[in-house]
């Protein structure tokens, strides 16, 4: 095992080797035929989880599905490989390429330096990151990933070279609702918006009401529940922020809300403020889908399943070296016969929407309108 695989193995993953399970408790399993006979490399793992984290699957009542794309908007249909946005500065576009391209322990193996340098995948492909690249940009980032086909290159922009300056519909802080299937019946369910759509990037509403997905996977040793559809690193980034630079705000909205329904949207701001005052004993929350990965363990000659989670620690934050404010993150990943391990809280489910987004946006009926019903 090199270097590189070894650190990423004990660190990057933080895997927990909390105990085995005894073999007599067995769980069926459906087949035992060998499958994908694999030692997952670093550059394999992490080329996967850029790949399914780059699109967003939005299902409606129809069960009509829309693929969204994560990073920003084709804004040319010839070119519809080519996205872009427009962030405020340089800092802010690196932390950009960072968080979607390069998982935080895999930064030290970045080339070049901070204004050109290029994320490795080995076989699987790069990422790279250029500053000074034309009159209007701060950025561009170049992507070649067989595992990403759909996405050649990422043009940000400054906000001044922004063709599109729409307002947004709905801002940090506004809840709404809107009916929506689930439990068998129609419900309405409710939102928190914690990112407005500006320059290309989409908006976000977050809920706890509904929309994760549940699937039970099992082997010869353990059985687990896979969630998908949770809230992803971009809606924690954006609460963490509402969080931390509108703190009175939060607390404010908290206190005025609490008694009214609002379906669990109370629950988001609750447990922030609970883990931030140290008056929660359970603060972790799932980012995005857990990673679940199928292969044959020939030690055992059985089929076994991998499986990792990351959350975010609703309790514990830090600036990063730009000066926003993420809530820390941490991962749990068990594989073989190890114990199941997830954290607390699993279920939230977000929606993007953009202000061109008319018939999307007509659902939605505004509740509280953040700062303004205060």
């Amino acid at each position: 095992m090199n270097l590189r695989k070894y650190i990423y193995t004990f660190f990057a993953f933080s895997l927990l080797f909390a105990g085995c399970k005894d073999d007599s408790a067995e769980v069926k399993e459906e087949q035992e035929e060998p499958c994908e006979t694999i030692d997952l490399t670093p550059e394999q793992e992490w080329a996967e989880i850029i790949a399914e984290r780059a699109f967003f699957i939005e299902e409606d009542e129809n069960g009509s599905q829309t693929k969204i794309c994560v990073y920003g908007e084709a804004s040319d249909p010839v070119f519809p490989d080519v996205i872009s946005l427009s962030l405020d500065n340089k800092q802010e576009a690196r932390e950009y390429f960072y968080r979607h391209f390069v998982p935080d322990p895999e930064r030290k193996n970045l080339s070049g330096d901070e204004s050109n340098m290029k994320y490795d995948l080995g076989e699987y492909g790069t990422a790279s990151y250029r500053e000074d690249v034309g009159a209007g940009m701060i950025a561009r980032i170049d992507v070649n990933m067989k595992l990403l086909p759909e996405i050649k290159r990422i043009n940000i922009l400054t906000k001044e070279a922004w063709p599109d300056n729409a307002s947004s519909p709905f801002y940090p802080g506004d809840i709404v609702s809107s009916m929506e299937y689930y439990n068998g019946k129609m419900n309405r369910a409710y939102w928190l918006c914690v990112r407005a759509c500006e320059g290309g990037n989409l908006g976000i509403l977050m809920t706890v009401d509904f929309g994760w997905e549940t699937n039970w996977y099992s082997d010869h040793y353990k059985g687990f529940t896979k969630y998908a559809k949770c809230a992803p690193a971009d809606a924690w980034d954006a609460l963490a922020a509402f969080w931390y630079y509108d703190n009175n705000l939060f607390r404010a909205e908290y206190q005025a809300i609490k008694d009214r329904g609002y379906g669990y949207v109370r629950d988001i701001f609750q447990r922030v403020i609970d883990a931030q005052d140290g008056n929660a004993k359970e603060q972790y929350y799932q980012e995005g889908d857990n990673y679940t990965k199928k292969h044959w363990w020939w030690a055992k000659a059985r089929n076994v399943y991998k499986c990792t989670t990351w959350f975010v620690d609703l309790g514990n934050g830090q600036t990063d070296g730009y000066g926003m404010y993420r809530f820390n993150r941490g991962s749990y990943s068990f594989d073989y016969n190890d114990r199941v391990k997830f954290p607390t809280h699993r279920n939230s489910s977000i929606r993007y929407f953009g202000a061109n987004m008319e018939y999307e946006l007509s659902k939605y009926t505004i509740e509280f309108a953040g700062d303004e019903d205060l």
